[in-house]
């Protein structure tokens, strides 16, 4: 079963000092479900590094079973981020070896360096989101 969708709308300070999941199932003789959503919009995120946001891919429960994709997790503020915590949407694994393909994160763009150069949003996958 995938990892179904949430959805916080804040309008002060999002503060994620625990984890906010959405992660598709493992299942013990087949797929594992694929990760789920999180959309967070807020005026301020915060948040300690104790703080996850997870949207991982289910472990299939056999090995020719394959792995279930990484899902989405979506955060934008206005008023700025002192966020500190982590991001995870990865896709299942068999084993030690991680199969399934990574999900997307989308967070607001650093400032832009010159005028030409104004993204409104950044996209990572979890190799490259992970900290």
């Amino acid at each position: 079963m995938g990892g179904g969708a949430s959805r916080l709308e804040v309008s002060g300070t999002l503060t994620v000092d625990g984890t906010i999941r959405s992660n598709g199932d493992t299942n013990s003789t087949a797929t594992g479900g694929a990760g789920g959503s999180l959309w967070l919009t807020c005026n301020t995120f915060a948040g300690a590094a104790t703080g996850l946001l997870q949207a991982r891919g289910g472990d299939p429960g056999i090995n020719n079973a394959g792995c279930a994709s990484g899902g989405r997790i979506a955060v934008s503020w206005l008023g700025g981020s002192t966020y500190a915590g982590g991001y995870d949407c990865r896709g299942g694994r068999y084993g030690s070896t991680y199969e399934g393909q990574p999900g997307t994160l989308s967070l607001p763009a650093a400032p832009a360096i010159s005028p030409t150069a104004a993204p409104t949003s950044r996209m990572f996958t979890f190799a490259e989101a992970s900290r």
